[in-house]
């Protein structure tokens, strides 16, 4: 009883999975003149496709045993039926696995297609920032990488619009394009934010210029400091004046 149950669902999975196999080669046609598939997953289909046949002689082989006129011995039996077992979970890997290929090439094709517009965005985005900042000496490492990453998104364009699709260059562009615009993108925004807080704290100790000569002094090498890109420390080193300059305004005004 338990032999047949499994010989009877063994069968319909097999039916089942040849039928799907059949879907994924009427498609090919379609899938290769829409994207380049690589010789890897070329002799992965050829494979496959020796798979199927094999699983069908295991298939008829162990049916012809179910059904001959001579009884078989039940090892027999088992064994054919573990043959057509293994020979469908061989197929059946293989099958999930070009299916996966498939929809790896039509998805990296339109996250490609989302990436070139949301890149091209951030790329404009920090221009924009860095053209505010204006300290061309010290901005200008950052527009040659956002030029870098101009030059990666004009080949991921211009390869979405060759068929086949080159998906495997463009995931390999897509990859440098991800690694030098996030660093760049982030280092832009940090940037800005401590050049926007170094200016504002700079402005305000600049109240303190006229009245302490030492504070004009230190503002001076600061403002130097700020044009050579050194947003952070001229921040924190300009806080620290205005309330060094103004605990020492406060102990001279007590001892009046």
């Amino acid at each position: 009883e338990e032999f047949n149950a499994n010989s009877v669902d063994l069968e319909r999975k097999s039916s089942e999975l040849q039928k799907n196999y059949l879907k994924i080669v009427a498609l090919l046609p379609n899938i290769r003149q829409a994207y380049l598939v690589d010789e890897e997953h070329e002799k992965e289909i050829e494979k496959l496709n020796s798979d199927i046949n094999q699983l069908g002689n295991s298939q008829r082989g162990l049916n012809n045993y179910i059904h001959s006129g001579t009884k078989q011995p039940y090892s027999v039996l088992k064994s054919k039926l573990d043959d057509v077992s293994r020979d469908y979970e061989n197929c059946h890997k293989g099958l999930q696995d070009f299916k996966a290929y498939i929809d790896l090439l039509r998805n990296s094709t339109e996250q490609a297609y989302s990436m070139v517009f949301l890149y091209y965005h951030h790329c404009k985005q920090s221009e924009a920032i860095l053209r505010q900042i204006d300290i061309p000496n010290f901005t200008q490492q950052y527009m040659d990488r956002i030029s870098e990453c101009y030059s990666l998104l004009n080949e991921i364009d211009a390869s979405l619009k060759i068929k086949p699709i080159d998906v495997t260059f463009i995931n390999e562009r897509a990859e440098q394009l991800k690694m030098i615009g996030n660093n760049l993108f982030d280092e832009v925004d940090t940037m800005n934010r401590e050049c926007q807080l170094a200016e504002s704290s700079v402005v305000y100790c600049n109240r303190d210029r006229c009245q302490q000569a030492d504070v004009k002094q230190q503002l001076n090498i600061l403002e130097h400091r700020f044009f050579e890109g050194e947003f952070k420390s001229v921040y924190e080193d300009a806080t620290s004046i205005y309330h060094h300059s103004h605990v020492e305004e406060a102990k001279t005004n007590g001892r009046k």
